[in-house]
């Protein structure tokens, strides 16, 4: 599985989008508080619009993976692989329930997430169940790259986010810089699928006693359920395994929590994972103290407009290959194409969960697409019809609301389940 994995043609070109990632302007979205009155067109009870998933526009790509401290991977690897093992249990369930959605698991696991996810008081419970229904469809559960709990993929994936994260001046030292030969080097080295090639072949001691885990995750995040999937329904215990659990706004907080040792094992996105190891040298050519030791998801995330924007002006799909010029992206999976109406997009704003996140990278890269220029926008400055802004630090719901009523211009929104699927209510 790719990290990024569309066929993109231009002029009947084809070619991979790489991962470009920009420098955000610390505070950008705190900077973007404006004073103009809310659209009189846009009601605060209008649904937004579904523009697209990104299982659309970046097929199987890369979204959450699992991280831990080095030092306590070592000195515990009987804990590690029974926790990992309850894990991909709690996957495999998951994927059977999915599959099954009149059966009890289905039930189950839908209730879970209805505890779990964060979602607006405002929604009413049939509204809550519907947003959590669609957000499971549209995110696929992982804990490898196969049954065998291989990660190779995962490490070109990491390999090549991280030299386009360089390239984009997101990561400060290069792979050469670090030691490394070459950027695939440092993810193998990054990268460890020891622990949980041997979970998933019972190769490990369970602990006698009850251990307890602490883990940080992304709080009220259905991208990463399967660890209170397997904490609600008692997989957990069948390991003695016990986990804490710390809930985190996002990535980097996450990783905050690894780094500072409050945490031993974490949840989040790749890229802050890979962003903020690289800068801090967490991983060298003479070690690593932070290790990426298993998948949670692909895909599941989506872009919304505001309510009164129209999805075609921004892209039509169609079966069809369309004519030399045009910029669209191939599904592979589909084979519907993807084509993006450029003028429409230029000198608009959308806004991202943050800098460090897959979501950003592939706004970014859609711009890249495009030929437009991707720059931050702050409040009163002027805009261009050869550029896609972006403002950073629109991760909730809640966040995009209160963006949606003060900050009109703003049409657009890429944001992950179950706050995309919360939107189309």
């Amino acid at each position: 599985m790719s990290i990024i994995t569309p066929v993109i043609m231009d002029n009947k070109q084809m070619y991979a989008i790489i991962a470009v990632a920009v420098v955000v302007v610390a505070g950008a979205a705190a900077a973007l508080v404006l004073t103009k009155d809310k659209n009189k067109d846009d009601s605060d009870s209008d649904p937004y619009v579904g523009l697209a998933l990104t299982n659309d526009l970046f097929d199987g790509h890369t979204c959450c993976i699992i991280g831990a401290r080095t030092a306590y991977l070592n000195n515990n690897p009987d804990t590690v692989m029974a926790f990992l093992d309850g894990y991909v249990e709690a996957v495999n369930k998951i994927n059977a329930a999915l599959a099954d959605k009149d059966g009890q698991a289905y039930k189950d696991l839908v209730n879970v997430a209805m505890n779990r996810v964060a979602m607006p008081d405002s929604l009413s419970t049939s509204e809550k169940k519907a947003a959590i229904e669609n957000s499971l469809g549209n995110v696929t559960y992982l804990y490898g790259d196969n049954e065998n709990g291989n990660l190779s993929d995962l490490v070109n994936d990491i390999a090549a986010l991280a030299e386009n994260l360089y390239n984009a001046h997101q990561i400060n030292k290069s792979a050469e810089q670090l030691g490394f030969s070459n950027y695939n080097q440092l993810a193998s080295v990054f990268v460890d699928d020891s622990f949980m090639k041997d979970a998933v072949s019972d190769h490990y001691t369970k602990p006698a006693s009850k251990t307890t885990v602490k883990i940080a995750a992304i709080e009220g995040d259905i991208h990463q359920i399967a660890i209170w999937y397997a904490k609600d329904t008692g997989i957990f215990d069948g390991y003695n395994i016990d986990i804490n659990v710390t809930g985190q706004a996002g990535g980097p907080g996450v990783y905050t929590s690894l780094n500072s040792g409050d945490c031993d094992i974490g949840f989040l996105g790749a890229p802050p994972m890979t962003i903020r190891s690289m800068n801090n040298e967490d991983i060298k050519s003479t070690g690593a103290s932070l290790n990426i030791i298993g998948r949670v998801n692909s895909e599941g995330s989506g872009i919304l407009l505001k309510p009164g924007e129209n999805a075609s002006d921004y892209i039509t799909v169609t079966d069809t290959e369309p004519a030399a010029g045009a910029k669209f992206i191939k599904n592979p999976t589909t084979n519907k194409y993807y084509v993006f109406n450029v003028d429409t997009w230029g000198g608009k704003i959308f806004a991202t969960p943050g800098a460090a996140t897959i979501q950003h990278v592939q706004l970014s890269q859609l711009a890249d697409l495009m030929g437009l220029k991707f720059q931050s926008y702050t409040s009163g400055m002027s805009t261009s019809s050869d550029t896609l802004y972006y403002v950073a630090g629109i991760s909730s719901f809640a966040n995009l609301q209160n963006t949606r009523l003060v900050s009109p211009e703003i049409v657009g929104f890429i944001i992950w389940e179950a706050q995309y699927s919360i939107g189309l209510q």
